[in-house]
Formats: C-alpha cells, structure tokens, sequence
C-alpha cells in the first residue's frame, strides 16, 4: 500500500514526531510511507500536488485533522484539491474531535476520523457527520531511543514521581461566550455530572441532563447543541489537573513537574520540582529517569493518550486515571497502576504503596514494557491502520489484490 503521510506543526514536535513514527512502522510492514513536510509549505505543497495529481498514493494520512484544508491555503486556492484527486483520507485525533471541528468539517468527501477515545467515536458519527467513518485507535508509544535498549529498573532511578503537562491553572466557568442562558445552565449541569463520575464523556454527561430535563432534540438541533461538548470537556480535564496536582502537594508526595508555569507550585509546596517544557525527544529521557510517570487523562475517558504506553516503554511503572479502555487492555495491578477521580485520595496511597514495594514496582514495570512493545507501538498502530484501509478496499486494484 502506498501512503502519504503530511505532516503539520505541533506543540513540543510531538504529532512531527508520531508521524515519524507511524511511517516508520508502515515500512517495516511493507508499505511504502511517504512524509510531506509541510513546516515550509511554499517548498513542500508543488510535490506533493504533482504526486496527487498522478494518482501515487492510495491513501493519505495526517494526525488532528492537519492539512485537511491545505487547498484552501495555497494561492490560488483549490478547496477541491483532495476530492478532486479522490485518494482517501484518514486523519488520527488526540485532540477531543470537538475541537477540531473547523478541520473535520472541511470540504472533503472521503475523510476517515481515527478516534484515540472509543467515547468520541459517536460524537464524530452523530455530530460531524457528513461523508465521514469514524473507528477507534488508540494512542501509541513511542519506540526510540529505546529500541533495543534494557532500561534502569524504576527501584534505581532518581525521580520518584513524573508529571508532564501544561498548567492551565483552575477552571473557569465563563460561558460568556455562549449567548443562551438556558444552553449555559444545561452545560453547567452536564460538567456536574461528569465530575462526580470516573468516566462519563462530555458528550453523555450532556445526553443525560438533556434526558433528565425530558428535552428531545432533532438531529440538527443536536448537531448545533452538543458543539458545546468541547466546553465541557476543557473544563472537566482542566479542573480534575488543577485538583490532583494540589492533592499531591497537600499529601507532600514528591513530584517533578515538567512543563509551563509549575513554579508557583513549587515554592507552595516544598516537595514539588518544577522543570520548564521539553521538547518531546527529551521527555523520553525525562521518563527513563523516573520511577513513576504519572498520566493525568486530558480528554480521555475511554481510550489512552501516549503517556502511558511511552511511560511503559521507558520502564518507568505507569499511574493513570481508570477508565473502562485502560481495564479492557491491561492488567491492572500487574502491567500498570490506577486511581479514579471519585476517590482523589487514593492516587496518593497508589503512589506512596508503590514506592514503598520496590519489587512490585520493578515487576509492574517489566510487565508493562513488554506489554507495551508487544502491543502499542507505532507499529501496532501502522499494522491496524493498514486493518483498516484494507478493510475499506484501500490499495487493492481491479482484480481485488493488494
């Protein structure tokens, strides 16, 4: 199979270095794996219309919704490029699919979403809509500098707990920007409900209260309506960061904080270091150095974000948030660690059990680095993403070979 990948800009280089990985993957199964740069587009986008336009492709691939709409910024612009050149789309969101509206949207026909959350899997179906299949796949780990590479067990390394993330400080409930007052009071509602439990989707939590008012909606009012999800869904991942981090530093647990603006926590509580962001490349190391990588889920309810495969991957036992994906997948308990946002308090009892049992800590980080290098690599991910494009009856010619 003969796959584009484009790539975009991305905050850290993350998604640059995801698309590295996904092609890297593809080739060791075989397929040819292209990558469009398209940091400089001026540079890249001549090419790759040339190679659109001579049909080299059988499928296109990006991550968040990037460069779905790169016919729309050249000049001239050409808002039909991709279905013109009718090659498919397949686009793989971290981002929940509600803030990447403006791109899933775009006018493109064949436009596959690749959701990291099995949860948001119905919001594209039932809310974007249009032209498009939505499937699951999840986040992945990152191999590199590890490959081949027998880390530190986490009972001899000097960090004892790893966070990584941005502070976006406490969560706020200004709706302002959201003329209906009756729409406020049912988003503020729906943000209750999904607080109080471990695991409900912006999206449910909102379909809950619409049913415990009796409002029944027809599918364009829905569509219109549930576009308030990525409010909610900003507001839940934001407060429940906000409390975990301050519960850790009440219960004096030792943590190092690697990204922005963590340094009035640091001076609030003693037990707290605070590192500036990091380049994508050097949080790998970052995770090879600790005992504990602590995820704290963003957007993901039923589903995983990289955190916790590349934790695994480094050797370093990995903490989570519970949700139903994390249990379908790992053993919990032997490959990696869980807390749940209805009992904050024990995220620190997990931690500090942990750390007091180096040998349950070495064993859950052995098993989960083979867990993870067997099962959620790039790879592994390349290997479903071609599942997938076959199973559409991508890359096979007339005579129905591949």
């Amino acid at each position: 199979m003969r796959i584009a990948l484009l790539k975009g800009r991305s905050q850290y280089g993350v998604l640059r270095h995801f698309t590295d990985e996904m092609a890297s993957g593809l080739r060791e199964l075989g397929a040819q794996a292209d990558i469009f740069d398209f940091h400089d587009i001026g540079t890249t986008y001549p090419p790759f219309h040339t190679a659109l336009a001579a049909h080299s492709y059988d499928l296109l691939f990006s991550f968040n919704g990037h460069l779905v709409q790169i016919g729309e910024e050249v000049r001239p612009p050409e808002p039909d490029l991709f279905n013109r050149a009718g090659i498919p789309f397949f686009t793989h969101c971290f981002d929940h699919p509600a803030s990447l509206l403006g791109r899933l949207e775009a006018q493109i026909e064949n436009l596959t979403v690749l959701c990291s959350d099995r949860s948001q899997v119905k919001f594209v179906d039932e809310i974007v809509g249009r032209h498009r299949r939505a499937t699951h796949l999840p986040a992945a780990g990152s191999r590199g500098s590890q490959r081949g590479l027998a880390p530190l067990p986490p009972s001899q390394r000097p960090i004892p707990i790893l966070f990584i993330g941005t502070n976006r400080g406490p969560a706020s409930r200004d709706f302002s920007m959201i003329g209906s007052g009756d729409i406020r009071a049912l988003l503020n509602e729906s943000i209750d409900l999904a607080m109080a439990h471990d695991h409900l989707s912006p999206m449910d939590a909102l379909d809950a209260t619409l049913r415990r008012h009796s409002i029944e909606l027809a599918a364009e009012q829905r569509a219109l309506l549930f576009r308030v999800v990525l409010f909610a869904n900003e507001f839940v991942y934001t407060e429940r960061r906000w409390r975990a981090i301050h519960q850790l530093g009440r219960d004096e647990i030792q943590v190092t904080l690697v990204g922005g603006d963590w340094d009035q926590f640091s001076t609030q509580y003693k037990s707290f270091t605070a590192l500036p962001t990091l380049p994508y490349s050097e949080l790998q190391s970052a995770m090879q150095q600790a005992k504990i990588v602590l995820n704290i889920s963003s957007n993901y309810v039923d589903g995983m974000n990289e955190r916790v495969p590349d934790a695994m991957i480094a050797g370093a036992v990995a903490v989570t948030d519970f949700n139903p994906f994390i249990a379908d997948t790992f053993s919990i308990g032997d490959e990696l660690l869980t807390y749940r946002w209805t009992d904050l308090a024990s995220l620190s009892q997990v931690i500090r059990g942990t750390l007091a049992n180096p040998d349950l800590m070495d064993r859950v980080a052995a098993a989960g680095r083979d867990k993870a290098l067997a099962e959620h690599t790039w790879k592994s991910r390349a290997q479903s993403l071609l599942a997938i494009a076959t199973a559409q009856g991508i890359g096979r010619d007339d005579a129905g070979t591949l």
